[in-house]
């Protein structure tokens, strides 16, 4: 959908033959509100920045090999003996060098144990074939920038039992909001496998929105396995009892298990910095406040961290009186509250319609999805994941007969925190005549991002549970699916 269809999206027009006669012009002008033009004519713009932007970025990459985690993440030992041009390649040394700095002495042999869960290296196996770290990264700049469009594709499918607003604009936001979203577009710089787990996301919404329970359980097991913090997702299967997707959540754990240590060895992904990294940094530093902010360092030499820890520990070195780990488990106590209030409020319905049923799964998932993406250790091409809470916050207030406008200006304000404006950081770091990046990081511009997205979600989920109301004609049991799978 480029820039020339917009032109006929813009007029509303379905071009029968030639010119609509102009009774049917009358007849057609009530349905052609001024916000359908105008709102058109913003998502056109928005997906041709956005299509521009994302296309100078895997121009700009291609001839690159860049770093990130992938870049220690690349083939393990099973090289060795399946592609020996690979495993020899002069430019895989300093990768292994950088593996080796993570683990202890008896660990040191870095090629052959890993960083991350099995998902990441069962998904990429086929890369052992190419024969230089160069080859690889170019090849998965393209196969991932294909991903990407298909998770567009998904996330529009996603919402098609959205009836109100403007279709035609509302595919037109999601596809431009989602390639704009500079979370995604570092992601794909760096070959983070962040972009495959977003198209697995999207496809989880679309597997909870269609009820299709087996496919969901499979998906969800299928994330956890890469970096383990998704696990959070099991229990709402449990909690909504879906049986039949808790089933297939533990079919496909034993199945990437037992396919792991067929080709690699599963105790290899279960090193001791692994432990200390996931349970000691995560778990045992929330004791006091100097634990808390312990690894905690400015910008330039932290990377790209931007938690709402880090976030807090950001602003409590700035020096604003934040009381911590205190805030910490006041913000998680209060998502606690109010998620399960909304769980409440639908759980006393004995019914409700399709659609309210299907929105609950989406403020659900994004719940879910927030509170792993956010409250734990996290990157900042982690929060590639928030596209899809952020979307469908834009779609809700936007599909109604009006246009919600204190709830669209809230989602793009927390849309732009999240993404960094949404503008190239060179442009605005010129425009400014200062580092943009390490400004937005030092001032964890982020962080009000994350939580401003939690409430708006938070509120959408506690106001849709207590408006539910029986319908005479379309509903279901609030436990059951939209259609049985």
């Amino acid at each position: 959908m480029g820039p020339s269809s917009c032109l006929l999206f813009l007029a509303g027009s379905r071009g029968e033959d030639g010119c609509e006669t102009k009774a049917r012009q009358r007849n057609l002008m009530p349905l052609r509100s001024k916000w359908f033009s105008f709102g058109r004519l913003v998502a056109c713009l928005v997906l041709v920045f956005a299509i521009v932007r994302f296309t100078s970025v895997i121009l700009s990459e291609f001839p690159l090999a860049t770093k990130g985690d992938f870049y220690m993440t690349l083939p393990g030992g099973y090289a060795e003996t399946l592609n020996p041009t690979l495993w020899n390649s002069p430019d895989l040394l300093i990768p292994r060098l950088e593996v080796r700095q993570y683990f202890a002495d008896a660990e040191r042999d870095g090629a052959r144990t890993y960083l991350y869960g099995p998902t990441q290296f069962l998904t990429l196996y086929p890369m052992v074939f190419l024969d230089s770290y160069a080859e690889i990264a170019r090849v998965i700049l393209v196969v991932y920038a294909g991903l990407i469009l298909l998770a567009c594709w998904v996330i529009s499918k996603s919402f098609d039992f959205v009836s109100g607003g403007d279709a035609v604009s509302r595919r037109l936001l999601i596809y431009g909001s989602t390639l704009l979203f500079y979370p995604l577009l570092q992601a794909l710089i760096q070959r983070e496998f962040e972009v495959v787990i977003l198209l697995a996301l999207s496809l989880i919404y679309w597997s909870a929105i269609n009820d299709k329970r087996f496919a969901l359980g499979s998906l969800i097991a299928y994330i956890t396995w890469f970096k383990f913090l998704p696990a959070v997702m099991f229990p709402y299967l449990i909690a909504r009892r879906w049986w039949k997707a808790a089933t297939a959540f533990i079919v496909m754990c034993l199945a990437i298990v037992g396919l792991s240590e067929l080709l690699f060895g599963i105790s290899l992904f279960f090193n001791r910095w692994y432990f200390e990294a996931t349970a000691t940094n995560q778990l045992t530093e929330l004791a006091s406040s100097v634990a808390f902010c312990r690894a905690w360092a400015p910008a330039d030499s932290a990377g790209t961290f931007a938690s709402i820890r880090w976030g807090l520990c950001g602003l409590q070195a700035q020096g604003f009186w934040i009381p911590l780990p205190f805030s910490y488990f006041v913000l998680g106590g209060l998502t606690a509250f109010f998620g399960g209030l909304g769980f409440w409020g639908f759980e006393q319905s004995s019914q409700v319609s399709l659609e309210s049923e299907r929105w609950r799964r989406v403020w659900e998932t994004s719940l879910v999805i927030i509170i792993y993406s956010t409250f734990f250790r996290s990157h900042y091409y982690y929060l590639s994941a928030l596209i899809i809470p952020l979307v469908a916050l834009l779609v809700r207030a936007t599909s109604g007969a009006t246009i919600q406008k204190p709830r669209l200006a809230l989602a793009v304000l927390a849309y732009a925190l999240l993404g960094a404006f949404g503008l190239p950081i060179s442009v605005i770091s010129a425009v400014f005549e200062v580092d943009f990046w390490r400004f937005y990081l030092d001032h964890q511009l982020y962080l009000f991002g994350e939580i401003l997205l939690l409430a708006l979600v938070l509120r959408e989920y506690v106001e849709l549970s207590f408006q539910v109301t029986p319908s005479e004609d379309k509903s279901v049991p609030a436990t059951a699916g939209v259609h049985s799978t």
